[in-house]
C-alpha cells in the first residue's frame, strides 16, 4: 500500500460515482463523503494541496487487521486522523474513546510522538490525551496545525515496523500485562467472545468450538474469556491438555485461578465445582477422553469451550475434525463453532516457511527467509560449544530428541535453535520421524515468534533439503 493525497482521492472517487460506478478503495462511500468534508474545512483554514499529500488512507495492519482511516508518518512522529459521520449523543463518547484508546495502543509500538484526531461531520475535531486517557474538542485551525506541521517521511514504509509479534500478548509469557488488560483482541476474537458470552449468558447448554491455527491467538482468546468469565464470578476451569507451564502457575498462585493439567487431574472430577470448563489444545485429547469429557458435560448441563487446532494430515497421523467429531457422536448437544485464521504471534515469513518445512512447496512465495538460517554439524563436541554460545546470545536451544508431548508446556520462543538428528527425513517432500516425533516438533516450532535456527546434526539428506526450502525463489518470501 502506498501514500496518497487526500484530495486527488476524494476528486477520483467523486468522478467514478458521477459516471455510476462504485468506487474500489478502503473507504466506505460515506467514509468519503465524511473525508470530503474534512477537506473542505481544512481548505478554510488555509491547508494547501501539499499538507493533503502523504497519507495512508485505510491503511490495515497485516495478520492483525486493525485498520485507520488516516496515517501519517513524520520523521519523528505519527499523525492519526478517523473519520465519523454524525453520532448519537448518548454513545459519541464511547466510541470515541474506545476507538482512540485502541489506535494510540497500536501506534505507540512506533512512535511516542502521536496525534490522534475524530472528525465528527457536523461536529468537531476531537484529540487525543492519552497521559489522561480520555479527549477533548480543539478547534479546526488546531487541526489544519497538525496536517501543515506532518512532513510525510517518504522512506517510512509501514508493513516493515507493524509487526504483529509486537502486539502478541501471551497469558503465559506475559501473566503480568495479561491480567492487567493491557492488550487488545482483535476484531476476530472480539466477535468470538461475544458469541460465546451472549451464549453462555442465556444460560442455553452449549458446546463451543474453536477452531484455529497455531500463532491466531486462540489461547489468547480462551483465557480472556476466561478472565471476563471470572469477573462476574462465575466459576471457570481450564483444562490444559500439556504440562503447566510457569505462567499457568502464577495465575494459580498469585490470582486463585482453576487450572488443570490433563497429565495430573482426574477427568471424571473435572467437572466438579465449575460453571464452565475451557479446553486448550484439544486437539491432543484422545477420542476416549473426548467421549468422556461429552458425556459428563451433557450429564450436567455444563457447557464447554473446545479449543484446537485442526492441523493438515501430513503433521499428525491421528487428525480429524473435532466440531464435526463432536455433532456425529452427540447429535442431540448444541454446537457453536468459530473460527481464527490470521496468525498474529508469528509473523507471516515465519508462518510461511513453517508451511514449507513441515511439507516441501506447500507455501509459494517470493521473499528470502531472513530470520531463518540452516546449519550443520556433524561432531557432538562442536555442537556442545556451539549450543553454549547460541545461548549466551539469548536463544533457547531445544535438542527435539530429547522432547515428548507430555513435557511440552505451550510456551513461547523470541529466539530459538531446533537440533535435528538423524531422525527426521522427507518422504514425497513431507516431514517425518522415525520415532514418530512430527506432532513434536509442530507444537514446538509453531512457538517461535521472531528468530530461528535449525541444527543438523550428522543428516545431510536432510540439510539439503532444508536448503532447498530456504534457497528455493518458490519457497521464499
Amino acid at each position: 500500500m502506498k501514500s496518497a493525497n487526500l484530495i486527488t482521492t476524494c476528486e477520483g472517487y467523486e468522478a467514478l460515482s458521477a459516471l455510476g460506478r462504485t468506487p474500489e478503495g478502503p473507504l466506505k462511500a460515506h467514509e468519503i463523503k465524511t473525508l470530503l468534508s474534512l477537506c473542505h474545512r481544512m481548505i478554510q483554514q488555509n491547508c494547501t494541496l501539499e499538507d493533503f499529500n502523504g497519507f495512508y488512507i485505510g491503511y490495515s495492519i497485516q495478520q492483525i487487521g486493525k485498520e485507520f482511516d488516516l496515517l501519517k508518518f513524520t520523521k519523528n512522529k505519527i499523525l492519526n486522523i478517523e473519520l465519523k459521520t454524525d453520532l448519537f449523543v448518548e454513545d459519541k463518547e464511547e466510541k470515541i474513546l474506545r476507538q482512540m484508546r485502541t489506535n494510540h495502543y497500536y501506534l505507540n509500538a512506533l512512535a511516542s510522538d502521536i496525534t490522534i484526531l475524530t472528525y465528527v461531520e457536523n461536529d468537531s475535531f476531537y484529540l487525543y490525551l492519552a497521559d489522561k486517557d480520555t479527549f477533548e474538542k480543539v478547534s479546526d485551525s488546531y487541526a489544519a496545525q497538525q496536517m501543515k506541521q506532518a512532513i510525510e517521511d517518504t522512506a517510512f514504509l509501514p508493513d516493515q515496523h507493524f509487526l504483529p509479534s509486537t502486539y502478541f500478548i501471551s497469558p503465559y509469557g506475559n501473566t503480568d500485562k495479561f491480567i492487567h488488560s493491557q492488550y487488545f483482541l482483535t476484531t476476530a476474537q472480539n466477535a468470538i467472545k461475544k458469541e460465546i458470552m451472549d451464549g453462555y449468558e442465556n444460560k442455553e447448554y452449549t458446546i463451543y468450538t474453536l477452531q484455529a491455527s497455531t500463532g491466531t491467538g486462540k489461547t489468547l482468546l480462551l483465557y480472556d474469556l476466561a478472565k471476563e468469565l471470572i469477573s462476574l464470578d462465575q466459576h471457570i476451569r481450564i483444562l490444559h491438555t500439556q504440562s503447566l507451564n510457569q505462567g499457568q502457575q502464577i495465575l494459580i498462585q498469585q490470582y486463585h485461578w482453576d487450572i488443570w493439567s490433563i497429565y495430573t487431574c482426574s477427568l471424571s472430577s473435572v467437572f466438579d465445582h465449575t460453571q464452565f470448563l475451557l479446553i486448550d489444545e484439544a486437539q491432543l485429547l484422545t477420542k476416549s477422553q473426548i467421549n468422556l469429557i461429552l458425556s459428563l458435560s451433557f450429564e450436567k448441563q455444563i457447557p464447554v469451550l473446545f479449543s484446537y487446532d485442526p492441523i493438515q494430515e501430513q503433521y499428525r497421523s491421528h487428525t480429524f475434525d473435532l466440531a464435526a467429531y463432536i455433532q456425529q457422536k452427540e447429535p442431540m448437544i448444541k454446537v457453536y463453532q468459530s473460527k481464527l485464521t490470521n496468525k498474529i504471534r508469528i509473523n507471516k515469513e515465519m508462518a510461511d516457511f513453517i508451511d514449507n518445512f513441515m511439507k516441501i512447496h506447500s507455501h509459494p512465495d517470493t521473499r528470502p527467509y531472513q530470520n531463518i538460517t540452516i546449519e550443520y554439524l556433524t561432531d557432538t563436541g562442536t555442537l556442545q560449544n556451539y549450543t553454549h554460545m547460541l545461548e549466551e546470545e539469548g536463544f533457547i536451544v531445544i535438542p527435539m530428541h530429547s522432547l515428548s508431548l507430555k513435557s511440552l508446556t505451550g510456551e513461547e520462543y523470541k529466539k530459538a535453535a531446533l537440533i535435528l538428528d538423524q531422525d527426521y527425513y522427507y518422504e514425497q517432500d513431507v516431514l517425518h520421524s522415525k520415532s514418530h516425533h512430527e506432532e513434536v516438533l509442530y507444537e514446538v516450532i509453531t512457538r517461535v515468534m521472531n528468530e530461528l535456527k535449525l541444527i543438523v546434526v550428522a543428516n545431510a539428506d536432510l540439510y539439503e533439503k532444508l536448503l532447498q526450502i530456504v534457497q528455493s525463489p518458490t519457497s521464499s518470501c
